[in-house]
């Protein structure tokens, strides 16, 4: 049988720093052999990237999203799955928005992501300001278990070592030894809540040098037992739909893995690596 790929992480013109069209995602994901893609817009709220009137809330307008969705589902669905998810950005300050939000909404598939520490953006660099590359990366994995401890709300961890890709140490790269408690106690609180781990491509074509999270993270999850694993391009822009997907079923192959998964209406399904 011929291998089935998805990708499961992209923002269309319903997240606030994205402007591509859904139907050009779908376009270039049917032109690079996909069997099925999953939008997964942003919700964060006490954001830094929000705008002024906005009360400080990357919000989703569900309306819009919805009709969006909808008309790519009827254009598109006979050649491509295409799902409705959402990338939620949490923080220890934002437990009562997410749950509010999750109370009225459903989605195919849910991202938990760490964008923000103590209100300090990892992306503008305000978050690593004062600290040496080991205090910001012990700080980081530190709020990353703790968010799974508090708000287990999601499917999968998205991009778990996001912390290496904005701020230049001189060297990005993370000494699996040196932060291996953290990083153990992160994907044992994983294992244990039933959630999952994400492959995010996108730090090849943002020159980390490696998927987020690196091999010898994907080898100890895996070790440990993990099973529950997606794959996604975190793709902004049309030419960055499905990059690298392939290559990340590869490497899952040369992890150890089995099989990688998608999830539609909530439900895990298993897609059996080739």
């Amino acid at each position: 049988m011929t291998q089935k790929y998805y990708d499961y992480h992209m923002h269309s013109l319903v997240s606030m720093d994205s402007s591509m069209d859904m139907s050009d995602a779908c376009a270039q994901a049917v032109r690079t052999g996909m069997s099925g893609i999953c939008f997964t817009e942003h919700q964060d709220y006490f954001s830094d990237h929000a705008a002024k009137n906005s009360r400080g809330h990357v919000e989703i307008d569900m309306d819009f999203y919805d009709r969006q969705i909808r008309l790519v589902q009827a254009q598109y669905g006979n050649r491509l799955s295409i799902c409705q998810g959402v990338e939620l950005g949490l923080q220890d300050c934002n437990v009562e928005e997410v749950r509010a939000f999750l109370s009225q909404h459903s989605f195919d598939y849910i991202i938990g992501s760490v964008h923000t520490i103590e209100r300090k953006e990892i992306s503008t660099g305000a978050f690593y300001e004062g600290k040496t590359k080991d205090a910001a990366y012990a700080a980081y994995f530190r709020a990353v278990y703790d968010m799974i401890m508090t708000q287990p709300i999601f499917h999968c961890l998205g991009h778990l070592d996001l912390v290496r890709r904005y701020k230049g140490y001189g060297d990005n790269a993370i000494d699996y030894n040196k932060f291996s408690i953290l990083i153990d106690e992160i994907l044992r609180a994983l294992i244990e809540r039933g959630k999952g781990l994400e492959v995010n491509t996108a730090g090849i074509r943002y020159g980390v040098g490696s998927m987020h999270p690196d091999m010898p993270i994907l080898k100890r999850y895996r070790q440990l037992g993990g099973e529950i694993i997606t794959c996604g391009s975190d793709a902004h822009r049309r030419d960055h739909v499905a990059m690298d997907i392939k290559e990340a079923y590869a490497l899952l192959k040369e992890c150890g893995f089995t099989y990688v998964s998608r999830f539609v209406g909530g439900k895990e399904e298993k897609i059996p690596l080739k």
